[in-house]
């Protein structure tokens, strides 16, 4: 049974955007609040109690975060990983016109290590076809992934793939120009995320 101090509690949910308070060790209402915040957003009983199903979520969601910055793998987002992924400019959002950081977070932690790659990708999609172009999936944290019904090791929950619309465009239209893009090398793999949806998937290698 993995076991987890307060103080590393805080400095987790502190991480994942859950706790703005001290790291003190000291369980009072912004703890409380923030671990029953991260709860309800991964289905777990809403107790405030930061049981083995929390701290093994939690852990997860960390290690996942640390394996992709390569850092010390250990559960814990301490100085080390929180300057990795301060200083990994993965995305450097100075350069991006159209989109902003939030649009690729994951819905239900805020996790989000897209890769600029793939970002200039929507750049050049919204250059054209001149209308604004809207992210339904970004980044994914591994729960999130498996609630959505997404593959395991699906390239989101690396940075690496995004799901998206234009504004005005048809999904056959969408897609045909992104499979150009397929065709000469800057993308991976495209799809129709349905047959008569105006949303593609695309994602890089």
């Amino acid at each position: 049974m993995l076991t987890m101090t307060m103080k590393r509690l805080q400095m987790n949910l502190k991480f994942l955007g859950y706790y703005d308070g001290e790291i003190d060790g000291i369980k009072g209402s912004k703890t409380l609040d923030a671990i029953k915040r991260f709860q309800s957003d991964h289905n777990l009983e809403v107790d405030g109690i930061a049981g083995q199903k929390t701290i093994d979520c939690i852990r997860a969601i960390i290690v996942d975060i640390q394996t992709k910055l390569g850092v010390t793998v250990d559960g814990v987002a301490g100085e080390e990983t929180t300057n990795a992924y301060n200083s990994n400019e993965v995305i450097n959002w100075d350069n991006i016109k159209y989109f902003k950081k939030s649009e690729f977070n994951c819905p239900c932690c805020g996790y989000n290590i897209t890769e600029l790659e793939i970002v200039k990708i929507c750049e050049k999609v919204r250059e054209h076809f001149g209308s604004p172009a809207h992210v339904t999936s970004g980044t994914r944290c591994i729960p999130h992934n498996k609630e959505v019904g997404g593959v395991e090791n699906s390239r989101h929950t690396r940075g690496k793939a995004v799901d998206m619309y234009v504004e005005g465009v048809g999904g056959g239209e969408l897609l045909n120009y992104l499979q150009s893009l397929v065709n000469a090398g800057e993308l991976r793999y495209t799809y129709r995320i349905s047959s008569n949806g105006n949303a593609c998937h695309f994602d890089i290698y």
